[in-house]
């Protein structure tokens, strides 16, 4: 592979098949994403597992959902689908305690932007309300806390 990616020298993947340009591509993605955001980078960033809150609302053994955030300011929700051949229809609850740790105001609404994949999602965010969507199989969404 790293022949491929060296090229006689070239070093610029010339030789890479498209399923290694992809997953280079998946992992530049991927850099750029923890580059970009404080939440994921920086060492005071925290992580809040929301697995106790969902364990009714959708599979646990397949579904894992955290929240990155750092100083109060910037809010990462992850949604993680580790069934490789199935989507699931879920519905995910944020605790109204959570809301205040990581710096958001129970009485505003909000807005979830996708981040990481060059998707047009969006959703709104509101305090005792749950958040539905649609997670395709192998998928994560990252979603960033709209102010």
């Amino acid at each position: 592979e790293y022949q491929a990616w060296h090229n006689k020298g070239a070093c610029d993947g010339g030789q890479l098949t498209t399923s290694q340009k992809a997953l280079r591509s998946f992992y530049e993605t991927l850099i750029k994403l923890i580059h970009d955001y404080k939440a994921l980078h920086c060492v005071s960033s925290k992580l809040i597992d929301l697995q106790f809150a969902n364990h009714s609302l959708y599979d646990t053994r397949k579904i894992y959902s955290f929240i990155r955030y750092h100083d109060r300011d910037e809010q990462l929700l992850f949604i993680l689908n580790f069934d490789y051949k199935n989507s699931y229809d879920i519905e995910l609850a944020i605790p109204n305690e959570i809301w205040s740790v990581v710096g958001l105001d129970t009485t505003k609404l909000y807005t979830l932007q996708e981040v990481f994949i060059d998707r047009t999602l969006k959703l709104e965010l509101r305090a005792n309300e749950h958040i539905r969507l649609r997670l395709p199989g192998n998928q994560v969404y990252v979603l960033q806390v709209q102010k």
